[in-house]
């Protein structure tokens, strides 16, 4: 146990008096071997969990204390790799739909003082519902999000006044009263409504 302290305490002088030389020699490391690295950052993670906790918590406290410079870092990295990150949204846009569909949504909502909030389960929890497909026509086409009763009247970002429709159907009724709107005839109104129904009052929240 000795000479195990004994060899940490000499480890971390030593990367004291060489910090800037070891981050440079890591870094051309990382560069050399990007999928060795990650999977060696995941097993580490995985077989350390305490460890991870407490480097997370003591790097989110140093970020808290330190705002504007993280910031500062933050907005220089993003100066200089603009095509990376960039690269990087388009995959995870493309992995994750629900979550940038909503992410969208979410920064719409804010802007027009919408209260209410959706998440990413909450979008897979509609497509699901209504089978993947337009809540409005039932067509089975590129969907977005669509209030049921619009901003401009009064309507919230809750799930509850949240569907998902088709680009056509979300742009024909724009932000219409629903009923005055609707082009499908009284019995597919009905089913609609009381799906809508059924989806709010069953729990599907």
């Amino acid at each position: 146990m000795r000479d195990r302290d004994e060899y940490n305490r000499r480890r971390r002088e030593r990367y004291a008096e060489n910090s800037d030389r070891m981050r440079l020699y890591a870094r051309e490391q990382y560069r050399k071997n990007p999928e060795r690295q990650k999977q060696a950052t995941k097993k580490w993670l995985a077989d350390n969990p305490d460890k991870a906790a407490l480097y997370l918590e003591q790097r989110y406290r140093k970020n808290r204390a330190n705002r504007d410079e993280y910031n500062e870092r933050q907005r220089l990295w993003r100066q200089r790799n603009t095509g990376r990150q960039r690269e990087y949204l388009k995959r995870y846009d493309a992995k994750n739909p629900e979550k940038q569909l909503a992410s969208t949504h979410t920064y719409r909502a804010k802007t027009k003082g919408s209260s209410g909030f959706l998440g990413g389960d909450d979008i897979k929890a509609l497509r699901a519902y209504w089978d993947g497909c337009c809540a409005y026509c039932g067509e089975s086409k590129t969907l977005t999000i669509e209030h049921v009763v619009n901003f401009d009247r009064g309507g919230t970002s809750n799930l509850g006044n949240i569907v998902l429709a088709c680009r056509s159907c979300n742009l024909r009724k724009r932000g219409g009263d629903l009923l005055e709107w609707w082009p499908y005839g009284r019995d597919k109104l009905d089913v609609f409504m009381t799906r809508r129904a059924l989806f709010i009052t069953r729990g599907l929240l």
